[in-house]
């Protein structure tokens, strides 16, 4: 166990010992939290960002979906990797 895994934010880094006290709660929340974010955000991908499709895919509510991807932050990951080609209210000007 390492001090990054701890507090830090990367999990795969080996670096020096514990010396504090280990919460395995706290490492499996965020461990669960990551993985979680890594699966929505595939299958949003997959789904160019249909989030309709997105929920049925991961047997979710849409609503739980939109939870989750403000929860995340996966929000502004839309906005970095482009809109598909949609419009927005934005272009029209």
């Amino acid at each position: 166990m390492t001090e990054s895994m701890i507090g830090g934010d990367n999990n795969n880094a080996v670096q020096g010992t514990v010396t504090g006290s280990v919460s395995l709660k706290h490492i499996a929340r965020r461990a669960a939290h990551a993985a979680e974010r890594d699966v929505i955000l595939q299958v949003l991908e997959q789904t160019q960002w249909n989030r309709v499709r997105a929920a049925k895919l991961l047997e979710i509510s849409y609503r739980a979906l939109l939870y989750k991807i403000k929860d995340l932050g996966l929000a502004s990951a839309s906005r970095t990797t482009g809109d598909h080609g949609r419009l927005s209210a934005r272009d029209w000007d």
